[in-house]
């Protein structure tokens, strides 16, 4: 498509408000579970991120009712998009399947549920992120929307990219960053021009829809974070890009590897996402930073809570593990949020392994940003707006060049492996 229509630019306007008002709806549905399950009939408080007011960590007051609130929470998320409007897939991933092969069409009722489905898990302490339900749902809006109104076969698939990169805009407070990953996340090595304008229109609606009901504050609050990088520093990110790369080629493998062993276990429907998320549940008793999306685990590592090097890489471990089991087996969510975690443990526990080399002085905070930033490059195959989105949600500018180094050596050495199965290579 040569150019853009007026009428798909107008269109993206409507689509970037429904799609905010979609991520409300989903925050202030997290938000309800939360205090009726966690907080009410578990008694503990998770802790929250900069944008959610830093509250910190206090244990559960009746631990044993955890798995059993989760488990209840998945079996209502299975009811919902297992039962009621099952789909082969859901999430950021469905999305890109659509665009590439079902000439951009995604059915609103599935996103939705999704979106439902969503809200109950990561209310319960879901370890997976909110982006896949509302990238999902800005997808089907994009999509209805399109149909609505006629739209051209090309103009349709358009407008499902805007309705995307609505949804990572507003959850994540990024309007640039979500516009740019939605044309990204398309391919493995290329970008969809041609959507450009209107998912910027989208994204930009989208994040001030959003942001203007729940606040402008970004993610993260980073102490001390306008140091500016030393030549001599950036080796250390390379390095850490490297470590985040391989690790984010780990994350690729089990999700792929967990999710088709456990499509071979036969059960009914409502068995395994249930069973998944009591399971979670019970290994959230004992290391309760598995739960939740992370990043108000982050927020407190950052502020200077800091475990050994080996926890830091045990909790990137058993992440990964516990993203698997809940996504292999039915449940819902998206593999952005907890990629961020994930890079951002490997980078706190690279950075207290190198805390001990004489000479080092590198800020932990930068450590956990970049290797948030590198982790996801490498597994989502998205380097451009990842690192944007890093920058966008921390507000620390002055990593950009650390950021650069470390995401370019992750995207290089990963191959082709990533999370989103639904990627094709380039565009004819």
């Amino acid at each position: 498509m040569a150019l853009v229509s007026l009428r798909l630019v107008a269109l993206s306007v409507a689509i970037g408000a429904l799609t905010g008002l979609a991520a409300l709806a989903m925050v202030y549905g997290i938000k309800a579970v939360e205090l009726v399950l966690l907080r009410g009939a578990v008694g503990v408080v998770l802790p929250s991120s900069y944008a959610e007011g830093m509250e910190p960590y206090s244990p559960p007051e009746r631990p044993w009712l955890l798995p059993l609130a989760m488990a209840l929470a998945g079996l209502v998320g299975a009811v919902l998009v297992g039962v009621i409007a099952p789909a082969e897939c859901r999430g950021t991933d469905a999305a890109i399947r659509a665009y590439h092969t079902r000439g951009g069409v995604v059915k609103l009722s599935q996103s939705l549920l999704s979106l439902a489905a969503t809200g109950f898990n990561l209310g319960a302490g879901g370890p997976a992120g909110r982006e896949g339900a509302i990238t999902f749902a800005g997808a089907g809006i994009g999509s209805a929307v399109a149909r609505l109104f006629s739209l051209s076969p090309e103009e349709k698939r358009v407008a499902l990219v805007a309705g995307l990169g609505a949804g990572m805009a507003a959850i994540f407070r990024a309007s640039i960053g979500g516009a740019l990953f939605a044309l990204e996340v398309l391919y493995m090595r290329d970008i969809e021009a041609s959507a450009l304008i209107p998912t910027l229109v989208a994204s930009s609606v989208s994040y001030v829809v959003f942001a203007s009901a729940v606040g402008w504050k970004r993610e993260l609050y980073l102490p001390g974070a306008w140091e500016h990088m030393a030549p001599a520093s950036l080796p250390y990110y390379v390095f850490l890009g490297a470590v985040a790369g391989a690790v984010g080629v780990f994350y690729a493998v089990v999700l792929h590897l967990v999710s088709e062993a456990l499509h071979g276990v036969r059960a009914p429907p409502l068995v395994k996402p249930t069973l998944a998320m009591a399971a979670v549940g019970v290994l959230g008793v004992f290391f309760p930073q598995i739960l939740t999306p992370g990043y108000g685990w982050m927020q407190q590592v950052v502020l200077g809570v800091v475990y050994p090097w080996w926890f830091f890489f045990l909790l990137a471990l058993l992440k990964i593990l516990v993203v698997a089991l809940v996504l292999g087996s039915g449940g819902v969510g998206g593999v952005f949020s907890p990629g961020l975690f994930i890079g951002g443990m490997v980078g706190a526990g690279l950075w207290e392994l190198l805390s001990h080399v004489p000479g080092f002085g590198e800020p932990l905070y930068a450590f956990v940003v970049v290797g948030a930033a590198s982790l996801f490059a490498a597994a989502g195959k998205t380097p451009l707006s990842v690192t944007v989105m890093a920058i966008e949600m921390t507000g620390a500018f002055t990593v950009t060049p650390a950021a650069a180094v470390a995401v370019a050596t992750a995207y290089l050495i990963s191959g082709r492996y990533t999370v989103y199965s639904g990627k094709k290579e380039a565009r004819q």
